[in-house]
């Protein structure tokens, strides 16, 4: 009868241990859970790039340099841009925009940020993936 109760105490000091053990691996499941919400919250706070899964290629035809590096400046701070490329050519300059948001949703970032570099009126054609403006 006493051998039947020290199996007994061995087996509930064995069950014990693996209870305490599943408490600590729980607990550390919660705080890395909580630690991964933690860091994404400070990633929107300290202002991470938003995701850029659109590229639209803005076409200005009639820009001097000196303008297209200013719109492209200007783009660059538009909401939900990631990165803006441009490429000078006299007769046809383009920028390559890397963004979160629709090319029309960007096109109305673009004409607010402009200070009249585009306007409505310049505005040729507006796609998809593709935006045109004429300056004269």
């Amino acid at each position: 009868m006493l051998s039947a109760s020290l199996h007994s105490a061995r087996a509930q000091d064995i069950f014990d241990k693996v209870d305490k053990l599943l408490n600590k691996t729980e607990k550390a499941s919660n705080q890395t859970d909580r630690a991964g919400k933690t860091a994404g919250k400070l990633g929107k706070l300290f202002g991470k790039k938003e995701k850029s899964d659109q590229k639209t290629v803005i076409s200005i035809s009639g820009i001097d340099y000196a303008k297209l590096q200013d719109l492209q400046a200007r783009i660059e701070g538009c909401s939900g841009v990631a990165s803006a490329t441009s490429k000078f050519n006299k007769d046809g300059s383009k920028i390559t925009v890397m963004h979160s948001t629709t090319s029309s949703d960007l096109l109305k970032e673009i004409l607010k940020k402009a200070n009249g570099i585009v306007t409505k009126e310049s505005i040729e054609e507006v796609e998809d993936d593709a935006i045109s403006f004429r300056l004269h």
